[in-house]
């Protein structure tokens, strides 16, 4: 997982979740950007709760802009090849976890 979220969030994060994968910081953003999943939280694109979730962003993000990544889902094989993309910057389509595992059924 990658998240522009600092440090401190993240461990709270993962220790929240008990998880058992690795959670990344993206520092200055760099792999969002090479990913071009960045998505610039603005007036246009969050109207109704621009304020609460600029300060919601400040607050965890450690980067002082109105940067979130788009929710976005890479599944790569035991061979290292990306086998399922999942992109849609509409945050409340994202894609199940049933779909991803039935990808590597017999892997």
């Amino acid at each position: 997982m990658v998240t522009p979220e600092k440090v401190e969030k993240i461990k709270e994060a993962s220790k929240d979740w008990k998880s058992s994968f690795s959670i990344i910081h993206d520092v200055e953003n760099k792999i969002m950007n090479n990913y071009k999943v960045a998505f610039e939280v603005n007036n246009e694109n969050v109207p109704k709760y621009l304020d609460f979730t600029k300060n919601k962003i400040r607050e965890y993000n450690l980067e002082n802009n109105n940067v979130l990544q788009v929710p976005t889902t890479y599944a790569i094989g035991k061979y290292g090849k990306i086998s399922f993309v999942h992109y849609d910057p509409d945050y409340s389509k994202r894609a199940s976890f049933e779909s991803i595992l039935e990808l590597f059924q017999g892997d």
